[in-house]
């Protein structure tokens, strides 16, 4: 009796040899989508919430890229992180100045609300993005 005949004693389904490269290079090219993780103080008005995503969008980064918590831990991979109105814990970073930790973009910067009434504070963050994202 050959081997093939053996398995269909106890297998009634058809069987596919899968290999094993292929799939592994399926899963490799799978893109990892990495947010922008805005830590903020409580939570967002809806003015500080357009500021945000048209900040953002001046950078073309999609509003739905963006993920906003108190504090900096995140759910997924994160492309770079953002404090507004909060410094980060242990850590004493100038703002609106490019750092970079673990391979990962940090600015620190003034709260959203001052950010938005006040032309110079724009103009430093609008560096800072650029800086992160150029």
């Amino acid at each position: 009796m050959s081997k093939r005949n053996f398995l269909s004693t106890f297998i009634n389904e058809e069987i596919y040899l899968v290999d094993q490269m292929q799939e592994q290079s399926i899963s490799a090219k799978s893109p990892v989508i990495e947010k922008c993780l805005c830590v903020v103080p409580g939570t967002l008005s809806a003015a500080d919430t357009r500021f945000l995503h048209k900040v953002f969008a001046a950078v073309d980064i999609d509003p739905q890229m963006l993920e906003v918590a108190e504090r900096p831990e995140s759910s997924g991979p994160v492309r770079a992180i953002f404090y507004f109105g909060v410094s980060p814990q242990d850590q004493t970073y100038d703002y609106y100045q490019y750092h970079q930790v673990e391979g990962k973009p940090v600015i620190n910067a003034h709260s959203l609300a001052e950010i938005a009434g006040d032309n110079d504070l724009k103009r430093k963050l609008w560096s800072a993005l650029k800086a992160c994202f150029n």
